[in-house]
């Protein structure tokens, strides 16, 4: 992954914290959820604040979003009318 690249040269805290939020955004789309889970908390650990620290725990928010949302399958009501009833008056 390309952002390991990144991290592994990057020592600057906020710097590795943004590389870190581009990580945990991979991993929570590739539904690594507990790595994903756990490179966010790191990122928080760096001290970050701002739209950064906002986003990173947005990331964290979005996890069990998307565990549940694959745990439910939609399902679809289709509503008629009663003037569309088929059944003749």
């Amino acid at each position: 992954m390309a952002s390991n690249n990144f991290l592994k040269d990057e020592d600057q805290p906020y710097r590795r914290a943004d590389g870190m939020l581009d990580k945990a955004s991979i991993l929570l789309g590739l539904g690594k959820y507990a790595d994903a889970r756990k490179t966010a908390e790191d990122a928080l650990a760096l001290g970050v604040e701002g739209p950064l620290m906002a986003s990173l725990k947005i990331v964290l928010g979005d996890i069990p979003m998307r565990r549940r949302s694959l745990m439910k399958r939609p399902s679809i009501t289709v509503l008629r009318p009663s003037c569309l009833s088929m059944t003749p008056n």
